[in-house]
């Protein structure tokens, strides 16, 4: 072989040696580097790998971290693949679902570990409550029995008890007004009607009193000064004092007493003289002054002796009780009861008795009595008595 051809043979297998080298080197050349997708989103990372040439098979996984996240790749970032190769990716299926746990009425320290137990993350809030004690969980942002993904956020509501506000002071204000302005400060109102005659549509007192402390939504009772109805005189001409003082009572009157000596056996006890007359229009809580008729007792006839027994001597005439009933008003009233002339050594006494339905004579009371030259008296003091409610009794014995 010529040495011309030997050295055109060397160059040639140089330069394949060459080319070999730089292939080995470069790697080939549709060898291209994985990008990076871990922490993506599985669809930006498919896209991503999508534009850099290579295809995507996905596994999913249940993992803490959120669902849909790339958690690992291989290749690696930065490794070399074909082009068209595929990268396998391991993105989270999320933590699993779970059900949310009923937590109301336990501590909250208690509640924060069933939720935790139950694979949620707990977080706090306080509310008032008025049916769960302070310090208790009144309920929670996400239904009990409601399914969520595990991981998720559930509000625990802590009670810190009923909410308090303090109480207006609404006592001299018209009603209208008090009742607006209760009501602005989220309370109840419950109107008690009082006759006292004052100022008539005022506020007389409240209940709990103004600048109190009170639960909000409670109930606020205020006493309203009530303006005084008309009302007829009944006619109670003829009846049994108890029966007259009863009727008038029922109008809304109130009655008072006066005994007139009769001689008509059949007045005794009874209405002979009311005054006003029957039909009058009277406010209510007005006096109407009803005259009792009074006739004396008539002495009993000696008993004539029997003989031969010895004779009897005369029976004396049996004490004589007067008794008499007032109905009592508000103020100070005197009230008298004649003593007959034939009533030796008069004694007397007063008392004050309610009069069914009701039971106290509260606010009412005996200052001074007493058996004066032809009557006895009682003077009674009254304040805040609704009327017919009480009575004055007034009992003058004979010995």
């Amino acid at each position: 072989m010529s040495r011309r051809v030997l050295i055109a043979l060397g160059v040639a297998a140089a330069v394949i040696a060459a080319v070999v080298v730089v292939l080995v080197v470069s790697g080939g050349k549709n060898d291209k580097t994985v990008p990076g997708v871990i922490d993506q989103r599985v669809g930006t990372a498919l896209v991503i790998l999508q534009d850099s040439g290579f295809k995507a098979k996905v596994t999913r996984v249940t993992n803490a971290r959120a669902a849909g996240r790339v958690l690992t790749q291989d290749p690696a970032e930065g490794k070399k693949a074909d082009d068209g190769s595929t990268v396998n990716l391991t993105v989270s299926n999320g933590p699993g679902d779970g059900i949310v746990p009923d937590v109301t009425r336990l501590s909250r320290d208690e509640a924060e570990q069933v939720l935790r137990d139950a694979g949620f993350v707990p977080q706090i809030t306080e509310v008032f409550s008025d049916s769960v004690p302070a310090g208790l969980v009144a309920g929670t942002s996400v239904p009990a029995g409601t399914k969520r993904e595990k991981d998720t956020v559930v509000v625990l509501e802590v009670s810190r008890g009923p909410q308090e506000a303090e109480v207006p002071n609404v006592t001299g204000e018209p009603e209208a007004t008090a009742k607006r302005q209760l009501k602005a400060a989220n309370f109840a109102v419950e109107v008690v009607p009082q006759l006292a005659n004052r100022k008539p549509g005022s506020v007389l007192g409240q209940n709990p009193p103004g600048g109190a402390q009170a639960i909000v939504g409670s109930t606020v009772k205020i006493v309203v000064d009530r303006e005084p109805k008309q009302v007829a005189v009944p006619d109670v001409l003829g009846d049994a004092q108890d029966a007259a003082s009863q009727t008038v009572s029922n109008a809304g009157l109130s009655p008072v007493f006066r005994v007139q000596q009769v001689t008509n056996p059949a007045q005794n006890g009874k209405v002979i003289q009311e005054d006003p007359g029957a039909g009058t229009k009277l406010d209510e809580g007005s006096q109407v002054t009803l005259v009792v008729g009074s006739a004396p007792t008539p002495p009993t006839p000696p008993t004539p002796p029997t003989p031969p027994t010895p004779p009897t001597p005369p029976t004396p005439p049996p004490p004589t009780n007067i008794t008499r009933v007032f109905g009592v008003s508000n103020g100070q009233q005197l009230y008298t009861v004649p003593i007959p002339s034939t009533c030796d050594n008069p004694d007397g006494g007063a008392t004050l008795q309610p009069v069914p339905p009701a039971t106290s004579t509260a606010g009412a009371q005996i200052t001074r009595q007493g058996t004066g030259q032809d009557e006895f008296y009682a003077q009674v003091t009254a304040s805040n008595v609704p009327p017919g409610t009480v009575q004055l009794k007034i009992t003058v014995g004979c010995q």
